[in-house]
């Protein structure tokens, strides 16, 4: 009979063990979907800043830059 009683002291650790993780889980769910709604919210708000012509057109200029800074390096490498 001690072993029995061991082995149900045991299971009923694991069970609280279980029900912690499980509350811990839930936790994490909710800060994640927290967190998205978050970063949705911002990225459509920043939509409507990115759209204009002349935010617009000055990315398109410095990624051009970019892009021609990089096949310019490219060229100029020595193999």
């Amino acid at each position: 009979m001690v072993g029995l009683a061991a082995v149900l002291a045991a299971s009923a650790q694991a069970y609280a063990v279980v029900k912690l993780m499980g509350l811990l889980v839930l936790v994490h769910v909710v800060l994640s979907l927290g967190w998205l709604a978050c970063v949705a919210h911002a990225v459509s708000a920043a939509r409507s800043f990115f759209e204009r012509p002349r935010v617009r057109g000055a990315l398109e200029r410095v990624t051009g830059v970019v892009l021609i800074g990089f096949g310019l390096r490219v060229a100029a490498e020595v193999n």
